[in-house]
């Protein structure tokens, strides 16, 4: 039974290279596929991707913060949708609760990066093996065995971690754009308001200055008048 990770960024990469050993240590029936790993140098990348995605049974999708709307799992996400008849999707959070899934993998049921999440993804990946299943109470030692060994409670604490703190910088940096972008758009409203008094500054000096050429353009032609009246009685 072929098992695909999908990841995409460095801490959904971690997840996804424990997950793979874990897997390969507690089960001896499944082929995990990772694609860095299982893609050897001369291979065709994408039509050995589009193989493995076309013929696993299971997909494992290692969601953070960082990677929930990253183009690339949402391709991965849909073309394992497309079999999902004869697939089983198992969504794996770190540093985000199943509840903020959205996209195509909201449509099924994620687990928390934990131990609770991973042994509840391995008793499904075992249901699926049909005939091929281990034992419940063999499946139940090989975890606890392996668990224990691979020390994975403190690995998977240091990648939650890890994950809370790229998504707390990704979320600090929009906000700061966004607090730049009003910041930006105040300065623009008081430039706007200051062209508006400059312009009513403007309009009201003009129509002083009309004023003022008015009176002196009367002054003017009355003292004309003046001038043609003495002349006319010069003459």
């Amino acid at each position: 039974m072929k098992v695909f990770l999908s990841w995409s960024g460095s801490t959904s990469h971690e997840l996804a290279e424990l997950l793979r050993r874990f897997l390969d240590k507690i089960f001896t029936n499944i082929e995990p596929f990772l694609s860095d790993a299982d893609i050897q140098s001369g291979d065709r990348w994408f039509e050995t991707l589009g193989r493995a995605l076309d013929t696993t049974q299971v997909g494992i999708f290692c969601l953070t913060p960082e990677n929930l709307e990253k183009p690339w799992m949402l391709f991965e996400a849909g073309a394992i949708s497309k079999a999902v008849k004869r697939s089983l999707v198992c969504v794996c959070c770190l540093g985000m609760e199943p509840a903020a899934i959205t996209g195509p993998l909201a449509h099924f049921q994620g687990q928390k990066a934990d131990r609770a999440g991973v042994y509840a993804i391995v008793k499904a990946i075992n249901a699926a093996a049909g005939k091929q299943r281990i034992p419940l109470a063999k499946l139940d030692e090989n975890f606890e065995a392996f668990w224990f060994y691979s020390k994975h409670d403190e690995t998977l604490a240091r990648l939650w971690s890890a994950a809370e703190e790229t998504a707390n910088a990704a979320s600090g940096a929009r906000t700061a754009t966004v607090e730049q972008m009003a910041e930006a758009l105040q300065r623009l409203e008081r430039q706007v308001g200051d062209l508006g008094i400059r312009q009513e500054q403007i309009e009201t000096h003009s129509i002083q200055l009309g004023q003022a050429n008015d009176q002196r353009y009367r002054a003017l032609t009355d003292e004309l008048k003046l001038v043609r009246e003495a002349v006319e009685q010069g003459r």
